[in-house]
């Protein structure tokens, strides 16, 4: 069996008794439900990935966007 892993960035804890979380993936830009992962540093591929996404006009009622100071952007929602 293939390793399957994709990037992703954490969202919060499921809530269930497995452990689990939520991740929002930056392939599919589908919430993920895992219950293993990898912890890795942000790369700035990763960010770059994300300002791409809030300048498409990426709208979700999920997720909100915040820069390096924890400044919510306004501009992508």
């Amino acid at each position: 069996m293939d390793t399957r892993k994709t990037g992703a960035i954490s969202l919060r804890p499921t809530g269930n008794s497995q452990g689990g979380h939520f991740f929002f993936s930056l392939t599919s830009e589908r919430r993920l439900n895992r219950n293993r992962w990898t912890l890795l540093p942000m790369p700035m591929e990763v960010i770059d990935r994300v300002h791409q996404m809030a300048g498409k006009g990426f709208m979700s009622e999920e997720i909100d966007f915040y820069d390096g100071n924890s400044d919510k952007n306004e501009d992508s929602n």
